[in-house]
């Protein structure tokens, strides 16, 4: 006689499958939507010169500037400033800094 367990389906496994799909629907949905916000916001330029810089500058694994948590964006905005105000570089992104400013200030 066949076990009546066998032709029903675990109700948790059911669930689980549901949820775990349902989860990676919405992440594939979180990142279209920050990909479509990222690509309108690329069409206008930013006054903020260390966000224009970081995003000139990251790389692919780089998050965007305005997804960086509050104290990197502190950070990378005090060393665009120095380096604007010092004209010295130190690397890639105070360099790029620089040179939007006096692109930004040339344009004024």
């Amino acid at each position: 006689m066949p076990d009546k367990k066998d032709d029903k389906k675990d109700p948790a496994a059911e669930k689980a499958a549901a949820i775990a799909k349902a989860e990676a629907d919405f992440q594939a949905d979180v990142q279209k939507a920050i990909e479509k916000r990222d690509a309108v916001l690329a069409k206008f330029p930013s006054d903020n010169v260390a966000e224009a810089a970081w995003n000139e500058i990251k790389g692919d694994d780089d998050l965007p500037f305005a997804q960086c948590s509050p104290h990197v964006r502190e950070k990378l905005e005090y060393q665009a400033t120095e380096a604007v105000k010092t004209g010295v570089s130190g690397n890639d992104f105070e360099a790029k800094a620089i040179e939007l400013a006096a692109k930004a200030k040339k344009a004024a």
